[in-house]
């Protein structure tokens, strides 16, 4: 399971946020926030905020997946981007 889309590479999931962002979607579903994607972020060099999270609360996460998560915030630090931990936000399930 994830959280959200998957890709082989960057440029997919480019390629995936343009359609979720686009006004196409907005306009099929009023309750989706207005934001278009933002191709300078994308193209640009600069230094990113990026939050992560080890566990989400729900389900364990497994030890491989933990280091996956470190080793990935430790090369994105080591790049000169700031990585800020935070909690998802309680998930709660109906039937």
């Amino acid at each position: 399971m994830a959280a959200g889309p998957m890709a082989k590479d960057v440029c997919a999931l480019a390629a995936c946020m343009r359609v979720f962002f686009s006004d196409h979607l907005w306009r099929l579903d009023g309750s989706i926030p207005r934001m278009p994607f933002n191709q300078s972020i994308y193209e640009g060099s600069g230094r990113l905020k990026i939050g992560y999270y080890l566990a989400d609360g729900f389900f364990p996460s497994t030890p491989p997946c933990e280091r996956a998560v470190v080793v990935a915030c430790d090369a994105l630090r080591e790049a000169g981007h700031e990585l800020v931990p935070f909690s998802p936000p309680e998930v709660r399930l109906t039937t």
